[in-house]
């Protein structure tokens, strides 16, 4: 075997609470998990012919330096996260790049692309996937071309205090459009069932204050259309709802 290095796109995602899912008295978690990875989201990364390991509760992916390669990635990423959450699990993860070698079928994979991701990933702190700072110079004209081109599925708000933070996929703006009752009652409990624990609150709340950033963005464009439709009057019926029972938790 000879290792020779690219220049790749590197991103690497963890699974929040991995051990609290296996351990869990139903198998129900793990099991939504891995169908989902196993199946649409690997057919995702097959689509794109994106290079991927999954690791246990990790998951790697590698691809091509340039930016189609690039945005295919943000719209599986937050596919991958919208659809997590509406199963009950959170991801963290972050998006960078660098020299990696890869061999499939010996299942190796190594070089500062991966220890890159895997640095940054940790900086994310919240359950999010971050983009590496460096990336933008290398695929835009600056952040603001970034945000543009990729059409709300990247964002840029610091968490208070802080003036400035990472890019990272806005994942639930796609959560607010969601039409399923049973989806949101799901990430409804995620959300109370972590409220009440000692531990990541912070984190919890971040995620708390997101989604509902989210949910009034879309009431509010909904509420600005000069003709509605029975699908509006519908969702704006569900985003109520399930605004005041965020509010509630």
């Amino acid at each position: 075997m000879k290792i020779v290095y690219q220049d790749r796109i590197v991103a690497f995602i963890d699974v929040l609470g991995f051990s609290s899912l296996v351990y869990s008295k139903s198998i129900e978690p793990i099991q939504n998990y891995f169908n989902y990875v196993l199946e649409e989201f690997t057919e995702d990364l097959r689509y794109y012919q994106f290079q991927y390991y999954l690791i246990s509760d990790s998951i790697v992916v590698h691809l091509p330096i340039d930016k189609m390669h690039f945005e295919a990635l943000v719209r599986t990423l937050v596919k991958l996260q919208m659809k997590l959450i509406t199963r009950g699990i959170l991801v963290r993860g972050s998006i960078s790049f660098g020299e990696l070698f890869s061999d499939n079928a010996n299942n190796i994979i190594v070089g500062a692309g991966l220890i890159n991701a895997f640095k940054l990933e940790a900086k994310a702190i919240y359950p999010r996937i971050i983009i590496d700072r460096k990336i933008i110079p290398l695929l835009y004209e600056n952040s603001v071309a970034m945000l543009e081109d990729n059409s709300g599925r990247i964002v840029i708000t610091p968490p208070p205090p802080y003036l400035t933070d990472f890019p990272y996929l806005n994942y639930t703006y796609k959560l607010a459009i969601v039409m399923q009752g049973q989806k949101l009652h799901r990430v409804k409990e995620l959300l109370r069932q972590n409220n009440y624990l000692n531990d990541n609150i912070d984190k919890y709340l971040w995620l708390v204050h997101h989604i509902l950033l989210s949910v009034q963005n879309q009431m509010t464009y909904l509420e600005s259309k000069p003709a509605k439709n029975k699908r509006d009057a519908r969702r704006m019926r569900i985003l109520t709802k399930f605004k005041s029972e965020i509010e509630a938790i």
